[in-house]
């Protein structure tokens, strides 16, 4: 069947198409097809131009660093097999001469705020003094001790490579060179933690790019607020004398009017004259406009509104599921990111041959076993908690009952009694008391006097 052009135009508006000539809908000159994504990358010092100057940006770098590290650590030390606090507090102590949890937020905060990361430098003394050229090897396999572990602030001083972008081949696919000074580091002696690193790019993305738009529309808004509120009332002073006065002396009359005009002053005019207010109506809609704002803050940042707006941390009410969220994120993070930096420097202080912990185990490392647990973000508002509380105890109750658990795997399953002794059941109140005989009726011997009685 034959369709002529002018039958064919009219189809085509009559039909849903991806381009039509007849609105450019889909063309050149369509708005919607002409915006595409920007590759670029915020330099460092605009990241920090940002970070600085916005207080809703250092709360979304910091807001996470603090979290993660808030609650710390959990250590366990068992030697041979057998739980030893004595070498528990001493890794303690050792982690907290070298600063580790406040360098771990830093490492945090940093990774957040700089597209290339940030990096942990580990400095130790060894039998070879550990410059130049040996940097280039791993880490030695005998110590005598951590010298320092430097936070590198700024990403820039250290210099990435990509060894291989392009044949993932081979072993050394997006595998990166670092150098700093000059100098090749071996990628054992840092700790690399990058926000969405892109390989082909030899960089990640900075947190603080990602809500770069919601910082703008944020700030642009308070400005056009400010400007709004010192614009809400004018006062109008009207006299025909202020024809005879020059620019200089009408500008003296307004600073000294608006110096006195307060609810206590008082002022004298002649008939004539007069001061009036003018109350400009406030606009209707700034707290919907603010809260979509916020809600487009919160969604590009991964952080609830409430921990964005400086609400309490730690306490998650009733529905608070966006807040869970984040939390189960940060732990998540704890694993995944900082668990192995963490383990890396445990496993260096155990090696530490000048070290107290390497003396006291006579420098069998082998039978040394050291772990730890990262503790809970957050706690359960009480009245929350309360509630918990008594459906599992409701729990527990039906479950003794029907024979489902003993009171001991109970107990087990319920993290308030860990540590604690195991369950014993106890029939007698005094160790010293013995269960009554039972007698039959017919052994028991009845005195003569009672039987005269009888």
């Amino acid at each position: 069947m034959w369709i002529s052009k002018k039958n064919f135009n009219k189809l085509q508006t009559k039909v849903d198409s991806l381009i039509d000539p007849l609105t450019t809908r889909g063309s050149s000159t369509d708005r919607t097809t002409r915006l595409v994504g920007s590759s670029r990358i915020n330099d460092n010092q605009k990241n920090l131009n940002l970070y600085i100057s916005n207080g809703f940006v250092q709360r979304v770098v910091d807001a996470p660093a603090e979290d993660a590290t808030r609650e710390w650590i959990e250590i366990s030390a068992t030697l041979d097999g057998i739980e030893n606090q004595e070498i528990k507090k001493m890794v303690e102590e050792r982690l907290k001469d070298l600063g580790i949890r406040g360098q771990i937020k830093d490492l945090i905060r940093y990774s957040r705020l700089y597209s290339k990361g940030s990096f942990l430098y580990y400095g130790v003394l060894a039998h070879q003094i550990q410059q130049n050229q040996i940097l280039t090897n791993p880490l030695p396999a005998k110590i005598q001790s951590i010298e320092f572990i430097n936070v590198i602030d700024d990403p820039d001083r250290v210099n990435i490579q990509n060894l291989n972008p392009n044949n993932p081949t081979l072993k050394n696919y997006n595998q990166m060179r670092f150098t700093i000074s000059a100098q090749e580091i071996h990628p054992n002696r840092l700790s690399w933690l990058v926000n969405s690193l892109i390989p082909s790019m030899q960089t990640g993305l900075s947190v603080v790019q990602i809500i770069q738009d919601a910082i703008i529309c944020q700030d642009s808004a308070l400005w056009s607020m400010n400007s709004f509120l010192m614009a809400m009332a004018i006062k109008v002073f009207k006299s025909e004398d202020i024809s005879n006065l020059n620019i200089t002396q009408k500008g003296e009359l307004l600073a000294r009017m608006k110096h006195l005009m307060d609810t206590q002053s008082s002022m004298i005019l002649n008939p004539e004259e007069s001061i009036e207010m003018l109350n400009l109506t406030p606009t209707t809609g700034m707290k919907e406009i603010f809260e979509f704002i916020f809600e487009n803050l919160s969604g590009l940042s991964g952080i609830p509104k409430n921990i964005l707006l400086g609400k309490s941390h730690g306490i998650v009410s009733a529905g608070a599921y966006d807040t869970l969220n984040y939390f189960q994120n940060i732990a998540k993070f704890q694993e995944n990111g900082i668990r192995p930096i963490i383990q890396k420097i445990i496993d260096l202080i155990i090696k530490e041959e000048r070290g107290e912990i390497y003396q006291a185990i006579s420098g069998d490392i082998k039978s040394l076993k050291v772990d730890f647990e990262f503790k809970p973000l957050y706690k359960l508002d009480p009245q929350l908690q309360a509630d918990v509380d008594l459906k599992n105890s409701q729990r527990d109750q039906i479950e003794f009952n029907i024979s489902k658990s003993s009171p001991q795997e109970l107990r087990d399953l319920d993290p308030r009694y860990k540590g604690r002794e195991p369950f014993t059941v106890y029939t007698n109140f005094s160790p010293n008391f013995t269960e009554p005989k039972t007698v039959e009726s017919e052994e028991l011997e009845v005195p003569v006097e009672n039987e005269e009685k009888k």
